[in-house]
């Protein structure tokens, strides 16, 4: 996973609009509870900041909402999070209809079953 520093103007599509993506969140986040362990769906600022670092800036001035720009195999992601609200994964230059039609899917379900393994240390 490469991480980027810059300010956010790239406009992103939720990940979680393919139900297949979906479904392996719900499972992610189901292993998790059971487990005790973080899910990559809660508040992951601390375990971000260790992974990436300071947060980028964002151009969205959502009120204390932190945004990491990450590339993993090729694809960037907006990751955001705030506390209270949780965490979510949006996908660079995709938009709603090509992800809910399954492009990318394998590539995207790799990168967040990696993600919560690095976010947990697994």
């Amino acid at each position: 996973m490469k991480y980027k520093s810059q300010i956010t103007i790239s406009s992103s599509t939720p990940i979680t609009c393919n139900p297949k993506i979906l479904n392996t969140i719900v499972n992610i986040q189901t292993d998790a509870y059971l487990k005790g362990l973080k899910n990559i769906s809660s508040n992951l600022i601390d375990e971000l900041t260790v992974l990436f670092g300071d947060s980028n800036k964002t151009l969205r001035l959502e009120y204390l909402t932190k945004v990491w720009i990450v590339e993993y195999k090729d694809i960037s992601y907006n990751i955001f999070t705030a506390k209270g609200k949780g965490t979510s994964i949006e996908i660079i230059g995709y938009d709603f209809n090509s992800i809910n039609s399954g492009v990318k899917e394998k590539e995207i379900i790799d990168f967040i079953e990696h993600l919560y393994k690095e976010i947990n240390n697994i």
